[in-house]
């Protein structure tokens, strides 16, 4: 009998131990896992969270800028626009020759990646072509001239009146 008791004993504590280690794997496992899981998640959690406080951070600066160097920016936009537009060129174009007492007769474009290229002829009195080619160099659009050709219409070059063709780029932001 004492075999029994102490079989019994033995299948007892071996169904014991078997009780807590099948608990331990198929409950408190599971549950220590889930635990596990979302500590992982909370931290990812807050890792984003600081990355999106560093964006905002970030986003306030250049909004700051954007603020402060407002003006600039409008200025920098006007030199070198966004699209080519050639018609305010040439309505800018046809101020300044208005100014010069110039006509402007022809004008041709040609569009490229990050600029325009441009032919265009003007006739007036010879006087009047240099002032025309420095406020064209003064103009806040960024334009560049690249070749210039004079041909006289009267008999006196000096005095008369002459035909301009200026061939040059207006520029535009480029495509990234």
């Amino acid at each position: 009998m004492n075999l029994d008791k102490i079989l019994n004993h033995r299948t007892k504590a071996f169904a014991t131990v078997l009780l807590v280690v099948g608990l331990s794997y198929f409950v408190i496992r599971p549950i220590a896992l889930n635990t596990y899981t979302k500590y992982l998640q909370v931290l990812k959690y807050q890792q984003d969270i600081q990355k999106m406080k560093q964006n905002l951070k970030s986003l306030d600066a250049m909004e700051r800028i954007n603020k402060d160097y407002k003006d600039e920016i409008k200025l920098i936009d006007k030199i070198i626009p966004e699209k080519a537009d050639e018609k305010s060129f040439i309505k800018d174009l046809s101020i300044l020759c208005g100014k010069n007492k110039v006509s402007l007769v022809q004008t041709e474009f040609k569009y490229l990646r990050d600029s325009v290229t441009f032919n265009i002829q003007v006739d007036g009195s010879y006087a009047n072509i240099p002032t025309l080619l420095k406020d064209i160099k003064n103009m806040l659009r960024l334009t560049s001239i690249e070749k210039l050709t004079v041909t006289s219409i009267t008999d006196d070059p000096v005095s008369g009146n002459v035909k301009v063709n200026l061939t040059g780029r207006i520029f535009k932001k480029a495509e990234i």
